[in-house]
């Protein structure tokens, strides 16, 4: 799987690889969004959704070679903040 995406550009690659973030990110809000009960702490909420996040896009970079910049990688945790902000803020 992973030979067959590294024959794609690098654009393809980044879309293809990202894409299950944002699928995950989307899900953890609608999850949480039904147990805001239990997590009703705002700082708690963050800090579970980026450890996971952090967990998924190491296993994910480990695998692939092109997320070698740190610049790139701060930026795609950036990213994962303000999409999870605004799924978040859409379910409150």
């Amino acid at each position: 799987m992973i030979n067959l995406l590294m024959t794609f550009p690098k654009e393809i690659q980044i879309i293809i690889v990202l894409a299950p973030f944002f699928l995950f990110v989307i899900i953890l809000g609608i999850v949480f969004k039904k147990v805001t009960y239990f997590l009703s702490n705002y700082l708690v909420f963050w800090i579970f959704l980026l450890i996971v996040l952090f967990i998924f896009y190491r296993i994910l970079s480990s695998r692939l070679s092109f997320f070698d910049n740190p610049a790139a990688e701060l930026m795609i945790y950036v990213l994962m903040f303000i999409v999870g902000y605004f799924i978040y803020k859409k379910n409150e």
